[in-house]
This record gives structure tokens, sequence and C-alpha cells, in this order.
């Protein structure tokens, strides 16, 4: 017995063997197998990148629940040294120098792609609207959970695609 017979699950056939020049499929970008929908759209985006496509992508999005990274931060009190605590989002910079919010699409098939540091679960609507009471933030930086791709929303964006889709 092979070491690739001992590892095989109980009652899992093996594979037949291959036929020279078969076409198989590729194989997907997604090792878990969840279903990625936001992710997709991203993918149509980045290879096409037609109006169409940013569209669809943004009326997903602002319908969708994304991932963010959240955490609780204490607001200093001068008296006490410690105050309310209120919930900070994760930012990262873009190459070209922008400060974004961080999120991700589809976060239970990120968490089984890549990591599980996006904690919480928000609709891409009311990010937006999170987004806009941050004034030094200029916007969202949404990371695919099927590649390692990610599409900026600009905070000028957001007020047009909050009166579209809210």
């Amino acid at each position: 017995m092979g070491i690739f017979d001992w590892l095989r699950k109980r009652g899992e056939t093996p594979a037949a063997p291959e036929e020279p020049g078969a076409v198989r499929p590729a194989p997907s970008p997604v090792r878990g197998g969840l279903p990625t929908p936001l992710s997709d759209l991203m993918a149509r985006v980045l290879e096409e990148g037609s109006e169409q496509d940013w569209a669809a992508f943004h009326e997903a999005f602002m319908r969708s629940p994304v991932g963010v990274i959240a955490s609780q931060v204490a607001e200093s009190d001068s008296q006490t040294g410690t105050g309310p605590l209120r919930t900070g989002l994760a930012r990262v910079a873009t190459p070209d120098g922008r400060v974004m919010v961080l999120a991700c699409a589809g976060r239970d098939a990120f968490a089984r792609n890549f990591h599980e540091r996006f904690n919480r679960e928000i609709l891409g609507r009311e990010l937006a609207r999170v987004v806009l009471a941050i004034p030094e933030c200029e916007g969202i930086l949404v990371n695919s959970a099927a590649s390692f791709d990610s599409l900026a929303i600009g905070r000028d964006q957001i007020p047009g695609l909050l009166e579209r889709y809210a």
C-alpha cells in the first residue's frame, strides 16, 4: 500500500487514469470551494473593466456583506485616562498613497483561502456610510476572496453609490 492509498479517505474511490491528450478543467483559484459572487464580479472588472462590469460590482458590493478588521479602541478621558470604547476599522495605504478602509469580499471564503483577520461583517452600503464619516479616509479597498486581487472604491464615488443603491 502506497502513502496516497493510506491517506485516501475511507470510501473514496481513486480517480480514473487520465487519457493522453485529455482536456482537464482549469483548477479553481478558490481552494475552499465556497461561492464567491462578489469576487467573481471583481475578476470580471479586472479582466474587461467595462462600465457594466463596474456597475455590477458596485451594486453587488453595496448590497453584500463584506468582511472588515474591527477592533475596540478606548477613547481617552483627560481625568481617568480611559473612556468609552469605540470600534476602529483597519486601514491600509494603497500604492498611490491613499489611506482606505480594508474590506474583503466573501468573509468565509476569504478566511478559508487566506486568513481569518477579517473578524466582522458589515453590509457594503453601511461600510460606505462609515467611510464618509471618517474625514481622513479616502475610500474602501476590497480584497477578493478568490485571488490576490483588490479593487478600490474612492471616497468621491461613495455618495453616488449610496444614492443609487442604498
